[in-house]
């Protein structure tokens, strides 16, 4: 499952599928469509775990 501002992902664990199931958060449309490139996703996980580790770093920066 991936997220961004205005919809969910989801999709099929298979390796070989190819249907992604696309919720809109504003209107809860749903739609399937096909799988959008890895390097768009890989952006996102990356993302993702940079702005986790911004939020510790910070928080343990107001400890000190």
């Amino acid at each position: 499952m991936h997220t961004t501002a205005e919809k969910f992902y989801i999709e099929q664990s298979d390796d070989d599928s190819v249907d992604v199931l696309v919720i809109d958060r504003v209107s809860t449309e749903m739609s399937l469509t096909g799988k959008q490139s890895p390097s768009c996703y890989a952006l996102l996980f990356i993302f993702k775990y940079i702005s986790k580790i911004a939020v510790v770093l910070d928080a343990f920066k107001h400890q000190w």
